[in-house]
């Protein structure tokens, strides 16, 4: 497949309409911030592992999978500012995926945003018209994706969250390149049974009742602009 590694930037240039039809699955895996010393936290780890799987049984079944990052945050270890994107994206690296069939979206600054472009690329892939599209993200952020995506996505999408997938491993499993199985379902127990999650939970809870009233979606989207800088 003769096809470039695309960024946010070109895709605006239409550059990836190109790429119409070479992929047959596509799957979203949705951002989870990254820490100041350029790391990521829990959430998008376990998020990219799900993508990861995923990818990989997508090529077991014989299919075209494209992986698309989507999320706009930045930052700055040693002044150097750094995407979430990127970071993703180099670790995936790490464990097969082929950097032709990643696709980062960084001009997302919260889960609305997220859904628009990330529709805008899977319209111009061809998904409308061929092709399924999985939705990655925390259980805990899953409903308010689904309704942001269900606002500006018209084509078939299955949701699922990450912790599910990992959940689904069980005890032991062995990624592409790992030296040794790795506890990836009881990775993601432990994260549901965290304190973080219930906060997290009830935290995503509030912003999705919030944005439903007068003004609250300009309030969300001016604090997400504030915290993205």
């Amino acid at each position: 497949m003769e096809t470039e590694n695309l960024s946010s930037e070109e895709y605006k240039d239409n550059n990836i309409e190109d790429l119409k039809g070479y992929f047959d699955t596509a799957i979203v895996v949705l951002q989870g911030g990254i820490r100041d010393d350029g790391n990521l936290p829990v959430i998008a780890k376990m998020r990219m592992f799900a993508g990861i799987i995923e990818y990989h049984k997508a090529l077991e079944r014989g299919l075209s999978p494209v992986l698309i990052l989507s999320g706009g945050a930045t930052a700055y270890p040693n002044n150097e500012p750094i995407q979430e994107t990127a970071v993703m994206k180099e670790l995936m690296l790490k464990y097969d995926v082929d950097s032709l069939r990643v696709i980062e979206e960084t001009d997302s600054i919260d889960t609305i945003s997220n859904a628009k472009y990330s529709s805008e690329i899977l319209e111009k892939l061809g998904f409308l018209e061929n092709g399924i599209t999985l939705l990655i993200t925390n259980e805990f952020h899953l409903q308010r994706s689904k309704n942001a995506f269900k606002r500006y996505y018209k084509g078939p999408l299955f949701p699922v969250s990450a912790e599910e997938i990992l959940k689904s491993l069980g005890d032991r499993y062995r990624l592409p390149n790992d030296v040794l199985e790795k506890p990836y379902g009881k990775y993601a127990m432990k994260f549901i049974e965290s304190i973080d999650n219930t906060r997290l939970g009830k935290k995503d809870n509030f912003i999705e009742l919030f944005s439903f009233l007068p003004g609250g979606r300009d309030l969300l989207l001016l604090i997400a602009n504030l915290t993205r800088k």
